[in-house]
């Protein structure tokens, strides 16, 4: 909790993110329209409020995260282009329809059972670090530069567009410490990428094991 004063926090926030896109518009690395885009000003703290689960027991509440005018806002919007390559794979779906779509095109024995598991509170269960680790690591994989941004700056916008969340709820002034909040741009497309990574590794373990078990017989 920081208390219920958040104007000298947010300008604090706001001279950061623009020292930080200054830099980048004097060295040529993104336009004087990128920067006046991305640039904040006038900036509030985003509003915490909650939805029922009506389709749950005892209706629990799903907290939700607007954060339309807070001073990263455009810089989360912007980033997420730049990351959407990392964030699907052969076994991703882009909606229900598409699964309806596959799944009629599959022919299952009875023998066959289909399960679906959720993940409880994924948004706010996303280690920060790790995430940012992951994207970093997989867009500069093969490549020194990501639309004309070094690893470093990249690194720099991603940690500005997801760390310092502050946000009002009744009457006070609280930041996010980790985990990516249920109403930022950015965040389905994080966490897409964090399952994503998860997958592959999980995959890549188990032929591993596969085919040492098979190596063995």
């Amino acid at each position: 909790m920081l208390g219920n004063e958040p104007f000298s926090k947010i300008i604090q926030l706001e001279d950061k993110l623009n020292r930080m896109l200054k830099c980048l518009k004097d060295s040529d690395t993104i336009s004087s329209d990128t920067y006046n885009q991305l640039r904040a000003s006038g900036s509030l703290p985003g509003m915490l409020y909650g939805l029922p689960k009506i389709h749950k027991p005892d209706v629990p509440i799903r907290p939700i995260l607007s954060a339309l005018k807070t001073f990263n806002y455009s810089l989360a919007k912007f980033l997420v282009p730049i990351l959407k390559p990392i964030t699907t794979s052969e076994y991703s779906v882009h909606n229900s329809f598409d699964f309806a779509k596959q799944m009629s095109k599959i022919s299952l024995e009875n023998h066959v059972i289909m399960a679906s598991f959720d993940i409880q509170s994924l948004f706010t269960n996303i280690p920060l670090k790790e995430i940012m680790d992951i994207c970093t690591n997989r867009l500069f994989e093969n490549t020194d530069n990501v639309h004309n941004l070094t690893r470093d700056q990249f690194k720099k916008l991603l940690k500005l567009s997801t760390e310092d969340s502050i946000f009002v709820f009744n009457n006070q002034l609280y930041s996010q410490i980790d985990g990516v909040a249920m109403g930022s741009p950015l965040s389905p497309t994080l966490a897409n990428a964090f399952l994503y990574y998860h997958e592959n590794v999980f995959i890549f373990v188990q032929t591993g094991i596969l085919l040492t078990e098979n190596s063995n017989s």
